[in-house]
């Protein structure tokens, strides 16, 4: 394979533009980035006020502590193929492209097919590197303050290092195909690494984007990087995992919640795949008593007062795609309710203790709901109900009394 760029054999240099930088990297030449503490010893004599906030300067100089050296010598060892040129054609979740090692590096390269993903570390050579503070949407920055490029995963940073996960598809000598590198065609590759899910999955993780609700996305773009979010989890992208993206930004979008907010409760039907993105998506653990797995074809998010049932509808062999693009009433028959307080008990009932333990009794009542027919549910499934979860039968028709769903084919008198 030939390396990009010209004939001399060089490749698009992975440094911004500045003085001082070089414009072009000759193939296998070091590459020497100077270290500058001038974007580091800004100060302002009123914090807060716009007219004294650091104004943008190119980072250049020497580094003024004891850290052994003034300039950091970085050598890449590969480069990145794509056939992505530029970072406004880069779909939010990256593309295929192949990775090639410089031939003195392949003996770093022994077992490495024996990982299903990798960390690649790249420059990001047509990023800012005078950029300390960002924002995100226009909506965003009337509420929220502008942020620091180290808290944040922008390409704009004094040392524009850029981290990637990837699944790795194959290895061809030096060469790895990956999918889902967001890293434009001439990217210098710095390193290399296995993906550890021991050390570097941390599902209870938060940010500001999981615990805020964020206005002015665009639709489709929040629906794909979910998506992409639930699929990393469940491990491919599949209609439940589109179905799950359409199910979480409705309810966003219906109450202005936050993604993963603690005070949301699922109970999640039986697709398997919508089950792993909804838990993946809106961070549910059984530990922290927000998933609930009563089974059945419904779907219930419940949030403060109120609740959203989703009931799906036959989609046939739509692609993930479609789905996302899909009318949401094409997918899932909605139904709101505003006032969700279905289980409270009377005192005298507590005092007789003939009521479930709360947490049973808002599974029986999902398994009522989705056991109904036609609005009622028929005596044989009461029964049923009653057998498979191991309580009395009046206990099923009080839950069903609960959502006023009258019991049908009763021949027993049980409900009357």
């Amino acid at each position: 394979m030939e390396p990009p760029g010209g004939g001399d054999g060089s490749i698009p240099s992975p440094f911004a533009k500045g003085e001082g930088m070089v414009c072009r990297l000759p193939f296998g030449q070091l590459v020497r980035v100077p270290v500058s503490p001038s974007a580091l010893d800004r100060r302002s004599s009123k914090s807060g006020s716009r007219a004294n906030r650091p104004q943008k300067q190119h980072v250049q100089g020497e580094l003024p502590m004891d850290a052994g050296q003034s300039t950091i010598t970085l050598q890449p060892i590969g480069v990145v193929h794509s056939s992505i040129k530029d970072t406004e054609s880069m779909p939010l979740e990256g593309a295929p492209a192949v990775l090639e090692i410089r031939p003195e590096y392949a003996a770093g390269l022994a077992e490495i097919a024996s990982n299903s993903h990798l960390v690649v570390l790249g420059w990001f050579h047509l990023a800012e590197r005078d950029t300390l503070t960002a924002t995100g949407p226009l909506s965003e920055a009337q509420r929220h303050p502008e942020r620091g490029v180290f808290g944040l995963r922008s390409g704009a940073r004094p040392n524009p290092i850029a981290m990637k996960v990837v699944r790795l598809q194959g290895v061809d000598g030096t060469s790895l195909h990956v999918e889902g590198l967001d890293f434009v065609d001439g990217t210098a590759l710095l390193d290399v690494k296995r993906y550890s899910p021991t050390w570097d999955s941390v599902f209870s993780a938060r940010t500001s984007r999981e615990t805020r609700y964020r206005e002015g996305r665009a639709p489709l773009e929040q629906l794909q990087e979910l998506a992409a979010e639930a699929a990393n989890f469940h491990g491919e992208h599949c209609q439940g995992v589109a179905l799950a993206a359409r199910i979480v930004q409705h309810a966003m979008r219906t109450w202005q919640m936050p993604q993963k907010s603690p005070d949301l409760r699922v109970w999640i039907g039986e697709d398997p795949c919508v089950f792993d993105a909804l838990q993946a998506l809106l961070g549910l653990t059984v530990g922290s008593k927000r998933l609930k797995i009563p089974g059945g074809r419904t779907y219930r998010l419940v949030y403060q007062d109120e609740a959203l049932i989703y009931y799906p509808r036959e989609i046939g062999d739509r692609s993930p795609a479609e789905i996302l693009e899909a009318p949401l009433d094409q997918l899932f028959s909605v139904r709101h309710e505003t006032d969700y307080t279905p289980f409270e008990k009377t005192a005298e009932e507590r005092q007789r203790g003939t009521t479930l333990p709360r947490e049973q009794e808002e599974t029986l009542v999902a398994r009522v709901q989705d056991s109904l027919v036609n609005g009622k549910l028929p005596c044989p499934v009461a029964f049923k109900l009653a057998a498979e979860l191991g309580i009395h039968v009046s206990q099923v028709g009080r839950a069903a009394d609960l959502i006023k769903a009258k019991i049908s084919h009763c021949q027993l008198g049980c409900f009357k």
